[in-house]
């Protein structure tokens, strides 16, 4: 019963919130949750879709950590989501944009510095920082089971949720961090080294979900526009590193 009060009062803030929209001279409205820890680029380019049939759009994000995601997209409280390895759901239609690697973050006078290639074992002494599971429990699992199946156990074991916290662990010398791209960049502290793990494994894939029952031709169009316009940017992005 408080569940369904709940959802009762969020549609109908929802309803008030696409009234002061229409107001404002949009005739639509599209809610985006994204995960905090994807890449700038994403969120980047949410705001680039121009929809010819839907002229007037407000586009609106919402961040959340990936269980909420999924399931304030179930319950319509977001139309699109875009998240990293969405757990598998029968409801969601989940889409693949990219299959990034995960990235460590450590001290420049780490022996891994002067590696031209690093994976999990360069730091099995070490203390580690990963992604709190409650945050993402994709991620968590995976990191997991793959350092279980490799023999390997930190010292210490650090659950995070921001790059401030990661950045404290890593400048005092009291963990790796190991992050997906997006939270990798943001920690910046002197003397700090961010490099991709080569761990096949540990690979992230970021993905767009919808909900499969949804008929809304704004947000299907708005989704195939963002996997258009995505692979346009991916075309034209610079080669950084010899393949």
């Amino acid at each position: 019963m408080a569940e369904e009060c709940r959802r009762a009062k969020h549609h109908l803030r929802l309803a008030q919130h696409r009234g002061m929209t229409a107001h404002e001279g949009k005739e639509h409205l599209l809610l985006v949750g994204h995960s905090p820890y994807i890449d700038r680029m994403f969120l980047a380019l949410v705001f680039e879709i121009k929809l010819p049939q839907f002229p007037r759009l407000k586009v609106e994000l919402r961040s959340d950590v990936a269980p909420s995601l999924a399931r304030n997209l179930l319950e319509g409280e977001i139309d699109v989501a875009i998240m990293i390895d969405p757990a598998e759901n029968e409801a969601l239609v989940a889409t693949a944009l990219s299959n990034a690697r995960l990235h460590a973050v450590f001290l420049e006078e780490h022996p891994a510095a002067e590696k031209s290639g690093i994976g999990l074992a360069d730091f099995a002494s070490d203390a580690w920082a990963i992604v709190r599971e409650s945050a993402d429990p994709q991620l968590y699992s995976r990191f997991q089971e793959y350092a279980r199946a490799s023999h390997l156990r930190p010292k210490e074991l650090h659950q995070i949720l921001t790059p401030q916290e990661a950045s404290c662990l890593v400048a005092g010398e009291l963990a790796v961090a190991f992050l997906p791209a997006g939270l990798a960049g943001q920690v910046s502290i002197p003397g700090a080294v961010c490099r991709p793990l080569m761990d096949d494994a540990l690979r992230m894939g970021t993905y767009t979900a919808l909900r499969r029952s949804d008929d809304s031709k704004l947000a299907n169009a708005f989704v195939r526009a963002y996997h258009r316009r995505f692979g346009e940017v991916q075309t034209n992005l610079p080669t950084l590193f010899p393949l």
